[in-house]
């Protein structure tokens, strides 16, 4: 048996085994995860790097060398990347740059897409080496700017920042008094 039965890449999964020997002797566990990794503990956990079909195999063995084996299958699945951080300047004015950056992960170590979507009516914008980017916005308001991450097997995950975008004031014209200055 195994613990979780539906694992995702990066999550420890403890493995049992309940093994009586007839003559009561002592026995070891020799285990084969079918990814490299192996161990001797009774009740080992385990975690793969990558998603994928794993044969787990252990061998019981007794005192006097006898033994006996089993195996089971475990599907591993793709996880979804991770968020660490997302920040960026929150306030800003029309038509100024604004610049946005993200941290992500993925647990199983696929490489990454980025995606921006601006909240504004623009498209979004998305490819491989956006983790950092800049916009334009060119009207006020308060805007939801949604950073996407996606992994090469399509598992996604995404954040929210909130942005408040102000009109410079406008500067109609310039008084002063007098109108003829004294001399």
């Amino acid at each position: 048996n195994f613990s979780p039965t539906t694992p995702d890449e990066a999550e420890s999964i403890t493995f049992v085994m309940l093994a009586t020997d007839p003559e009561g002797q002592t026995m070891t566990r020799a285990w084969d995860f079918g990814d490299g990794g192996t161990s001797t503990d009774e009740s080992p956990a385990h975690t793969y790097a990558a998603d994928g079909s794993f044969t787990v195999q252990v061998t019981v063995t007794d005192s006097a060398g006898g033994s006996s084996s089993a195996s089971t299958v475990v599907t591993v699945d793709n996880a979804s990347p991770v968020i660490q951080s997302l920040g960026g300047d929150q306030s800003g004015e029309t038509n100024a740059t604004l610049s946005f950056q993200g941290v992500a992960t993925d647990p199983g170590g696929d490489p990454l897409t980025y995606a921006w979507d601006w909240g504004d009516g623009n498209p979004p914008e998305s490819g491989s080496a956006l983790s950092s980017h800049t916009h334009v916005f060119t009207a006020a308001g308060v805007y939801l700017v949604t950073w996407v991450v996606t992994d090469d097997q399509g598992a996604a995950t995404q954040q929210t920042l909130s942005v408040e975008v102000n009109a410079p004031p406008v500067l109609d014209t310039i008084n002063f008094s007098p109108t003829t200055p004294d001399e």
